[in-house]
This record gives structure tokens, C-alpha cells and sequence, in this order.
């Protein structure tokens, strides 16, 4: 089924503003922890525990030497970054899932038709199956009418399924489950 252009417009902007702000605060992340460690260096303990954080740190100094006082305008910096996108990221999911719920309810639409007749050709089958574990338990129910015996002597094969004249059957409760949902009349 082809997505609408709205649909497809508004979720390429969204993963792109999305994947921005999401890079920005990787970088804000890994100019504090360069910061952090500025401030206060790990020591040879500090530094096997943190080995991830300072491997982030040295990729965000990219071989640089800054002062901590560079480090913090930096940080500074990227944390304006970041809120600048933080806030250009709420309409932009805004309008993401708005898109998003018309174009669900656009497929809807087309989809239910074809639905509805599926669910119709399944009730015929589904009653067709409520007739036959009825006539399943009328021929075991004959067992014991005639002989006396119970009509445990063969399975029942209906056992799982019910039928539609009982309100907890599986049948039934499919049958009410489909007509409050608005599938089957």
C-alpha cells in the first residue's frame, strides 16, 4: 500500500530533526564527561572503571588540548545546541504524529471494506464449525440414549471450541469480541 506523501514528508523530517538532536547530545554528553575529567582527572583505578567515558572524552577532544575553561564555553555551547533542538523537536513530533494518525486512519478506510469481508466469510466458517461441534455432541449424546453408556466413550472433539449458543465459548466470544468492534453485524 503507497504512504501518502504528507505521511512520508513528516517522517523523514521527524528521524532527521530526531537524529539531530539526538548526535547533539551525544556531543554535549562527551563534552562533559571531557569536562568531568578536566576538572578532575582519574586516577589509574578511576580510569580502568571509566574506560568507556574517557575513550568518549578523548573522540570528543579529537586530539585537541583545551583549557577547562575552553571546555566549559564549549559545553556551554552544546547545551544551547542542544535545547535549541529540543525545542525544534516538539513541533516537529508534533506534526509527525499528527501525519502519522491521518495517514492511519486513511489505510483504515481503504483497509476496512476488505476487512468487513473477511470477518463475514470467517463467521460463516465459525458457525459453520458452532453447527458441526452441536451435531459432534448430538451423536455422542446418542451413545448414551441408546446404550446406556456414557458418551465419554469418544472424544469431544468440540471440547476447545464451544459453540455459539454458549455466551463462554471460544466461538461466541469471537462471535461478540467481532460485533462490538464494529466487524461483524
Amino acid at each position: 500500500m503507497k504512504l501518502s506523501a504528507e505521511y512520508q514528508e513528516a517522517r523523514i523530517k521527524w528521524e532527521a530533526v530526531r537524529a539531530e538532536h539526538k548526535a547533539a547530545q551525544e556531543r554535549l554528553e562527551d563534552a562533559q564527561l571531557a569536562l568531568r575529567f578536566a576538572q578532575d582527572p582519574p586516577d589509574e583505578v578511576d580510569a580502568a572503571a571509566s574506560k568507556l567515558s574517557l575513550e568518549r572524552a578523548a573522540r570528543f577532544l579529537a586530539g585537541r588540548t583545551l583549557t577547562e575553561r575552553q571546555l566549559r564555553r564549549l559545553t556551554e555551547d552544546l547545551e544551547d545546541e542542544e535545547q535549541l533542538l529540543a525545542r525544534r523537536l516538539k513541533p516537529v513530533r508534533e506534526a509527525w504524529e499528527a501525519a502519522r494518525g491521518r495517514e492511519s486512519a486513511r489505510v483504515v478506510g481503504l483497509v476496512r471494506p476488505r476487512h468487513f469481508q473477511v470477518v463475514g466469510q470467517m463467521a460463516v466458517l465459525v458457525q459453520q464449525l458452532s453447527d458441526l461441534v452441536a451435531r459432534e455432541r448430538e451423536l455422542r449424546a446418542s451413545i448414551g440414549e441408546a446404550t446406556g453408556l456414557p458418551s465419554a466413550a469418544l472424544p469431544d472433539a468440540g471440547a476447545e471450541f464451544g459453540d455459539l449458543v454458549d455466551y463462554n465459548s471460544r466461538l461466541s466470544a469471537w462471535a461478540r469480541r467481532m460485533r462490538q468492534a464494529g466487524a461483524l453485524r
